[in-house]
């Protein structure tokens, strides 16, 4: 009950003492995935119930939170598989090898980042004789607030929003394509665009080899070596190649310079529809530019990624310390175009802070019941930040079940932060 107003300041903690990091991580973990795997604990079978908590980091760095998880998890799979209360060191990392193995999940916007994270991840899960844990189909590099997190949002067409006039766009030709483009959608009313046989088989089949790929062996270092061999050839298969593509349109047209000379290369709704319904198969200038803008700002279609996280509702629970930048920056720092294809995809929302983007994105991947806990600039309660990010979650039947707005940033930044669980 009034989940719209809901009062940050109201009865949470308002220390702004020194604490370290792990003092920051723990108190996430143990209000949201503490939670959840206290209920697998009720299930019948307990240590599967554990492996099947799906957990992310969608801003995971070189994996500090993610790993914190991990071991959280692994703790009590462990307790679960010995029947003791503290089990031996190896009991612990044959425990924390299938939980990274199976439950752990990460993206990243830097490749760098991702590849420590892997690492990170590597060291912890090690076991003396058994080769390194096949990573590279659960920590991506991508980024994840610019992309579709589920097939029905590439439904919704190309918006006119995307060609509105930016600064460098010809006025005449903005104008050109948009008029254009309002008046193919006019005759969508619904806006959706229904869904071809052809684009579900193929929706089925990546869905049906991220299954096959993930129940691989990896005991042997050719175990390793045929599950890398696997996960390339289906990620490079002409079936994820054609979605990708086809994905990347509706936001590229966002990222994609409004000029006479562009002109040939813009793609309208009708066009961008005829592709999806599978009338005619991406081929030419438009749609090549389309995914080269795709690539090189790191496009993440969530449901084509991580099929199999998206199919069953989403992950459990998401975890993370999401980057925060003031909005007079962001235009400055990622461009108009991510401004404003930001604006279209999270609306309502201005451009009060990156964050915003990133817990609405985040909220949006969760399972009914799910769980997400993160460090953020403590601005999230204030003004145009709350409004545009917490607000939003609330009226859509989020709650926030724990709340500390001031904890001073263990590191040598002078910086205040929350925490904040939903």
């Amino acid at each position: 009950a009034g989940v719209q107003t809901f009062d940050l300041q109201a009865g949470a903690d308002d220390t702004q003492s020194h604490y370290t990091d792990d003092d920051l991580v723990q108190p996430l973990i143990k209000h949201s995935l503490d939670y959840l795997i206290a209920e697998k604990l009720k299930e019948r079978d307990r240590e599967q119930a554990l492996l099947s908590l799906r957990v992310a980091d969608i801003s995971c760095g070189s994996g500090h939170i993610l790993l914190a998880a991990a071991r959280r998890i692994a703790t009590q799979l462990a307790i679960v598989r010995t029947g003791e209360e503290q089990p031996s060191p190896s009991a612990f990392r044959a425990a924390i090898r299938d939980v990274i193995r199976q439950c752990i999940y990460g993206v990243d916007v830097n490749p760098l980042a991702v590849e420590l994270c892997k690492v990170a991840l590597w060291l912890e899960a090690h076991n003396p004789g058994e080769p390194l844990n096949f990573l590279d189909h659960h920590i991506k590099c991508g980024n994840a607030v610019v992309g579709f997190a589920r097939r029905e949002e590439v439904e919704r067409g190309v918006p006119d929003e995307a060609f509105v006039t930016m600064p460098g766009d010809d006025k005449e030709t903005a104008a050109l394509v948009r008029k254009r483009n309002k008046a193919e959608r006019k005759d969508h009313a619904s806006g959706q665009i229904p869904l071809a046989p052809a684009i579900q088989k193929q929706l089925d089949d990546i869905l049906r080899g991220w299954r096959e790929l993930s129940v691989l062996p990896e005991r042997t270092p050719e175990d390793i070596a045929a599950k890398k061999r696997r996960y390339q050839d289906f990620t490079k298969g002409e079936d994820a190649w054609l979605l990708n593509q086809i994905a990347a349109i509706p936001i590229a047209q966002f990222y994609l310079p409004k000029t006479q000379a562009n002109l040939p290369k813009l793609i309208t709704d009708a066009e961008f529809r005829r592709y999806w319904k599978g009338e005619v198969s991406p081929q030419g200038q438009a749609t090549a530019q389309a995914w080269a803008l795709g690539e090189q700002n790191r496009f993440f279609h969530w449901f084509l990624e991580f099929p199999e996280i998206i199919q069953r509702g989403g992950f459990d629970c998401i975890l993370g310390n999401p980057p925060y930048l003031g909005g007079q920056a962001l235009s400055g720092t990622y461009g108009h175009p991510f401004c404003h294809y930001s604006k279209w995809e999270y609306a309502p929302a201005g451009l009060s802070d990156l964050v915003v983007f990133f817990v609405r994105r985040i909220y949006s991947l969760l399972r009914p019941a799910g769980f997400t806990a993160f460090i953020t600039t403590n601005s999230i309660k204030d003004g145009d930040v709350r409004k545009d990010g917490l607000d939003q979650i609330l009226a859509r039947d989020g709650t926030i079940n724990f709340a500390v707005r001031g904890i001073k940033w263990p590191g040598r930044a002078n910086l205040v932060v929350s925490l904040v669980t939903l």
